[in-house]
């Protein structure tokens, strides 16, 4: 009995998906723009692309599988690898849509834009001094830290608290909190436990 090349088709394609899916392959094909979470600048862009590897073996895999679908069930031999074409791209399609929303998901959930800082505190890196540039460090919750050139209108020694104001190009204003609070002490009244009466 001669083993069907669509079923040979499926299994390649089959295996394949397996590794790409589960082996840690990257699905996002097209790099975005820096990602603000590791000190880049602006906002993570793109998307999947739709000739990215788990939607072409997805193809691949649906049309040995529909092949051997078609071909068992007594379809002509000419109209069994059109119409398994056919909903092999349908099944690409499908995939496609569905690896495109978890990514928007994704994305919408980590994306951080320089404009969510303001009202934010930051601790002083590299003091500002005489209307000159520093570098304060943020701390979103749940996105990492985020250091980023800053401008003030008094000098600001490092370590002390600070509060985002505005944007200023890719600059943030900041104003320094009260009195010069070093950001050591800000954690440590912020995280300590109350008393117990």
């Amino acid at each position: 009995m001669l083993v069907s090349v669509y079923l040979v088709i499926m299994i390649i394609g089959a295996i394949l998906l397996f590794v790409v899916m589960f082996m840690g392959h990257d699905f996002h094909v097209e790099a975005g723009g820096g990602d603000i979470d590791h000190g880049g600048a602006g906002e993570v862009g793109h998307g999947p692309s739709a000739f990215s590897l788990p939607v072409i073996l997805s193809v691949v895999t649906a049309f040995g599988a529909f092949g051997v679908i078609f071909e068992n069930a007594g379809v002509g031999v000419i109209q069994v690898p059109l119409l398994s074409m056919v909903f092999a791209v349908m099944i690409g399609v499908v995939t496609f849509v569905a690896m495109y929303k978890m990514f928007t998901l994704t994305e919408s959930t980590t994306r951080l834009k320089y404009e969510d800082l303001v009202g934010m505190r930051g601790a002083v890196s590299i003091p500002l001094k005489d209307g000159g540039e520093g570098q304060v460090i943020f701390t979103p919750p749940g996105r990492g830290r985020v250091q980023m050139t800053a401008i003030a209108d008094d000098d600001i020694e490092r370590e002390e608290v600070v509060v985002a104001l505005e944007l200023v190009g890719n600059t943030m204003k900041v104003k320094r909190i009260g009195t010069k609070k070093p950001a050591e002490k800000l954690r440590e009244s912020k995280y300590k436990r109350p008393e117990v009466k």
